[in-house]
């Protein structure tokens, strides 16, 4: 589940870096890891989440 998490993180960053900020090539690529990180703490975010509600 995290690592879904993480993916779909990245390819909206991208999606957003290519298409609604326009950056083409420069994209940036720290900024994409960085949003990477977040996919487990993200997963653990919405686990608790299920099992309070």
């Amino acid at each position: 589940m995290s690592f879904s998490a993480g993916t779909l993180f990245v390819t909206g960053d991208i999606i957003a870096q290519q298409f609604v900020e326009q950056r083409g090539l420069k994209s940036q690529f720290y900024r994409t890891l960085r949003l990477e990180d977040l996919g487990p703490s993200t997963a653990i975010w919405y686990r608790s989440l299920k099992i309070l509600c």
